[in-house]
């Protein structure tokens, strides 16, 4: 039995510019007594997805990770979204 038991509050992600899934995790944080964060790590990836999704996701994890601080648990959800290329496998 647990004593304790870390929960996390959703925060967006998908398609938003590293500013604006900052701007909404550092609202969750500072309006909530959560201090677990889970987000989206990246839009919906196709198949031909290659480097720039991969930074773009990059970008906005580093983004929110400055906003929250340290202290804030982030957890990135992938929901599937990343397909790996059939044809090279």
């Amino acid at each position: 039995m647990r004593e304790k038991l870390k929960v996390y509050r959703w925060c967006g992600g998908d398609n938003n510019t590293p500013e604006e899934a900052a701007a909404e995790a550092k609202q969750v944080i500072e309006n909530t007594h959560y201090r677990q964060l889970k987000m989206n790590a990246c839009p919906r990836m196709g198949y031909l997805d290659g480097e720039r999704a991969v930074e773009e996701a990059v970008a906005r994890m580093k983004a929110v990770r400055a906003a929250v601080g340290p202290e804030i648990g982030i957890g990135l959800d992938f929901h599937g979204r990343v397909k790996v290329n059939q044809l090279n496998v």
